[in-house]
């Protein structure tokens, strides 16, 4: 019994042989592809998490920036006017673009809208800007008079509770 299994063994070492490579080529390649998959999934993972930061960093400093200018336009007892910023702070939803579709799609949706009402923020001060004279120009700011300072803190509080719907989605 002993001496036939050892020749069919001595007969069929080739095969036996190339078997065993041949399954020990197939368990490596399969590891290699089990590995590489969880490498991508923490690589999207990682690139998800900064996206996330980067985004809530920038709506928080939004949504102070929007709190302390509506309180200052409502509390605003000059005479004649206070001066607003043209430009929001967008430059990290700006660069983070085309990273968006990391998100979730409530994520998306409640980010984009909220980017959406910060950018629209200038254009709709400049609607309440007023012919002013000229010592008032300053670059990169509009100014506002002070029968307006109300009407620009009503833009920046009707403004606020989307920043924080997105700032709770993306923390969550």
């Amino acid at each position: 019994m002993l001496h036939c299994l050892y020749q069919l063994i001595k007969d069929f070492q080739s095969l036996i042989v190339g078997i065993v490579g041949f399954s020990g080529v197939i368990i490596t390649l399969f590891m290699n592809a089990r590995l590489l998959r969880l490498q991508h999934q923490r690589n999207v993972d990682h690139e998800r998490n900064t996206l996330k930061i980067a985004l809530i960093s920038e709506l928080t400093l939004n949504q102070r920036v929007f709190s302390d200018k509506s309180e200052v336009s409502e509390n605003n007892q000059e005479e004649i006017g206070a001066y607003y910023p043209i430009e929001a702070h967008t430059k990290i939803y700006q660069n983070f673009l085309g990273k968006l579709g990391l998100l979730s799609e409530e994520e998306a949706e409640v980010v984009v809208n909220a980017y959406t009402l910060i950018q629209e923020l200038p254009i709709r001060l400049t609607f309440l800007s007023s012919p002013h004279d000229q010592s008032f120009e300053k670059q990169n700011y509009i100014f506002i008079s002070s029968q307006f300072s109300s009407a620009a803190a009503g833009i920046y509080k009707s403004f606020l509770p989307s920043i924080e719907t997105a700032l709770n989605k993306l923390r969550d």
